[in-house]
């Protein structure tokens, strides 16, 4: 090799030598520097200076309320952990943070090993998880963790005309853990930004009533944005579940018609303590209450209703011996006048309901149909009677209702009084 070749050969060595040391000293005074500032930040940030278990506190109730988070990178608890490096310690070190995630049933590889992360983080607390989609695709994780931690499932199938929900045998075998069950379908996006409430598909009740049997032990089953269709009479098939206390019925939603009355065919319920029935469209749905609470026969003691057919009140009242809270709202402005003044007419004059201690009638306006009066007999005869002491008594309509002809009197502001220092709560007027 020449001598000039070899002398230009060794000085690239030497340059890049050089370069590969101060790129290392780089590397470690950017390192420095990052502590540096992460250090300078916990100083500055007064969050960071909390107790440890004040500051989780905190970031727990930033999680969506009623809801369970979504492993989102702009939507807490995953958010917390770009924020600096003292919340990306104390939201690791907060397990509460991680019980509850939101996931597709269809999950991709990286995906599992997410929620198995996510899981992990939890530490040994109890799991609240909702899964979306296809059921046949139940992944091996997802499945272990229902037979073992988790405790409150949520299941929304997709939004199609037909699914079949049980033919995969990962929903067959029971899950004795589990102490609520949520089960509904996803919406069809119309467009950017709503939703169509006419793209609901009616479902199988039976298949619904089949599907708790899965949940051998659950405590509270919900009912969220089913329909259920109409099934010819002579299939009435039923299930019992002995450990169910509460079953929620759907929800009412405004301009949209579920019919879920039906799913009470197919269910014996002995333990149920609380009934919340969404929407009660007709004489039809009205029987099929009727008929479940004289078949399944329990120590019912809260009934949540919303109505728009004819309600027999007394027919209700011997159906429902141990009731101590009745929640009523009625759609149809006819009938909520005749459920106002029967009903405070028949409690200061019969037996009707006779452990009610809590009472709330809801409906779209007030009217002239009933007075103050109607309201006051009630609440002196209740006073007067060996009934269980009055907790609650409200009249409520739409926050956008106001008649000022419902202005109570001196007289009847001064017994409402009376009745409140008795420790009775008393809300006539719009809700809120």
């Amino acid at each position: 090799m020449p001598p000039r070749e070899r002398e230009l050969r060794t000085r690239i060595h030497e340059l890049s030598s050089q370069i590969a040391d101060q790129r290392q000293v780089l590397a470690n005074l950017e390192k420095e520097l990052s502590i540096t500032q992460g250090q300078l930040n916990t100083i500055l940030d007064p969050f960071a200076r909390f107790p440890r278990d004040i500051s989780s506190a905190v970031l727990v109730l930033c999680l969506p309320e009623g809801g369970i988070p979504k492993p989102d990178i702009t939507a807490v608890p995953l958010l917390f952990l770009g924020v600096s490096r003292s919340w990306r310690k104390i939201a690791l070190s907060t397990p509460a943070l991680w019980t509850g995630i939101s996931i597709p049933t269809i999950v991709r590889p990286k995906f599992e090993l997410l929620v198995n992360l996510w899981i992990a983080r939890a530490g040994n607390l109890p799991l609240r998880m909702s899964l979306h989609g296809e059921l046949y695709a139940l992944s091996p994780v997802i499945q272990s963790q229902l037979e073992a931690r988790v405790r409150n499932l949520e299941l929304y199938f997709p939004n199609k005309p037909e699914p079949e929900w049980f033919q995969t045998p990962d929903l067959h075998a029971p899950f004795p853990f589990i102490e609520t069950v949520t089960i509904g379908q996803e919406k069809n996006p119309v467009s950017s930004s709503g939703w169509s409430v006419s793209q609901w598909y009616e479902r199988d009740a039976w298949t619904c009533a089949r599907l708790l049997e899965c949940f051998p032990n659950a405590i509270e089953f919900v009912v969220d944005k089913i329909s259920f269709r109409t099934l010819p009479a002579n299939l009435h098939n039923t299930s019992t579940h002995d450990n169910l206390k509460i079953l929620h019925l759907g929800r009412f939603v405004e301009g949209a018609s579920f019919r879920i009355a039906g799913l009470l065919r197919h269910l014996n319920l002995p333990s149920l303590e609380r009934l919340v029935i969404g929407y009660c469209q007709d004489e039809a749905d009205l029987g099929h209450i009727l008929a479940f609470l004289q078949r399944s026969p329990s120590p019912l003691r809260s009934f949540s209703m919303t109505f728009l057919t004819r309600l027999p009140l007394y027919d209700l009242s011997g159906l429902l011996p141990h009731a101590t809270e009745l929640d009523l709202r009625c759609l149809s402005d006819a009938e909520e006048d005749n459920l106002v003044v029967s009903l405070m007419n028949d409690l200061s004059s019969s037996d009707m309901f006779w452990n009610l201690s809590i009472l709330t009638l809801r409906g779209r306006q007030p009217s002239n149909a009933w007075t103050y009066q109607h309201v006051l007999n009630a609440l002196y005869a209740w006073h007067a009677s060996p009934r269980p002491p009055m907790r609650a008594l409200q009249l409520l309509w739409g926050s956008e209702s106001v008649d000022m002809a419902l202005a109570p009197t001196p007289d009847v502001v001064g017994a409402i009084r009376d009745f409140a220092a008795a420790g009775i709560h008393v809300h006539v007027g719009p809700e809120g």
